[in-house]
């Protein structure tokens, strides 16, 4: 995502499900890590989310990422004198799901700004639910 101006802080954000949307036999599971040389396992009743933000043309060096249950988004925080006109920022996810039927996220970004965010391929599937095209309302019975 190619933000034009320095204008204000970004927050980048990846969401899921909203927590007991999804019966939580579909989203528990045990993770297992490594932590100081030991194997621990515990029990999840989230999917695991990884976000890595980049920017510019380094996408080795992440600028910040967070791993966490995603019970709640926990949007990353670029503040407006951390970034310049034109910076380009990349965003990987990934996420463990725990056997959901539809693993399924969004990714959004909270601005001033009017930004676009595009996949790997260049291409954006914005939909709007507040009446602007493209709306993804496709019908209204009352």
């Amino acid at each position: 995502m190619a933000v034009p101006f320095r204008n204000g802080d970004l927050y980048f954000t990846v969401e899921s499900y909203y927590p007991d949307l999804v019966p939580s036999a579909c989203t528990t599971g045990d993770f297992t890590y490594t932590t100081g040389g030991e194997e621990q396992t515990i029990t999840a009743t989230s999917p695991l989310a990884y976000i890595g933000l980049y920017k510019n043309t380094d996408l080795v060096n992440v600028v910040t990422y967070r791993y966490y249950f995603e019970s709640f988004a926990m949007p990353i925080k670029v503040e407006e004198a951390d970034y310049n006109n034109g910076d380009v920022f990349t965003l990987k996810v990934k996420y463990l799901w725990f056997g959901s039927p539809e693993p399924d996220y969004t990714v959004k970004v909270y601005s001033k700004q009017n930004l676009a965010i595009r996949d790997s391929d260049g291409v954006t599937n914005e939909i709007h639910m507040d009446g602007q095209c493209p709306s993804g309302f496709t019908d209204s019975t009352y």
